[in-house]
């Protein structure tokens, strides 16, 4: 059993935080600058977790106490989702918020470091342009099907 102790800390000591897809998901919003500290954050949060599960268990053997800690640890990252990430745009697009639309791609611009209020204004332009064709598009074949 030990072994096994063993083996998940290393793992948690040789983690590799790039094939996560809470790396992949956090890159989404932040600046191509900020990726490198993001990646060590990811890097020491996720060994530390698999450090945090070997000696947990090998020392106090408590399910209860490790699921306590887990759950915790679960949720400040939800949190902190719930209250800083931006809406989806697809999200608000699907539900044709298409003002609150514009300020998410603008903070999502701003986040990456390519902001242009013209070139925002424009994609949901043409944003709500193709959600209008494809609307009439399906009302014109239900027509079309009722016809037949």
């Amino acid at each position: 059993l030990e072994i096994i102790y063993g083996i998940v800390f290393v793992m948690g000591l040789t983690y590799n935080s790039r094939g996560s897809t809470a790396y992949l998901y956090g890159c989404e919003f932040l600046h191509s600058s900020k990726h490198m500290l993001y990646s060590q954050a990811v890097f020491f949060t996720v060994g530390l977790l698999m450090v945090f599960t070997s000696l947990c268990f090998m020392f106090t053997k408590s399910q209860t106490f490790y699921f306590v800690c887990i759950a915790i640890m679960i949720m400040l990252p939800i949190l902190w989702v719930a209250v800083f990430a931006p809406e989806s745009p697809h999200f608000l697009l699907s539900q044709n918020r298409f003002e609150e639309l514009e300020k998410s791609l603008a903070r999502i611009c701003k986040i990456n470091g390519n902001y242009n209020q013209e070139k925002v204004k424009m994609v949901v332009k043409n944003l709500m342009i193709s959600k209008e064709m494809m609307s009439g598009n399906l009302e014109q074949n239900d027509q079309d099907d009722q016809d037949e």
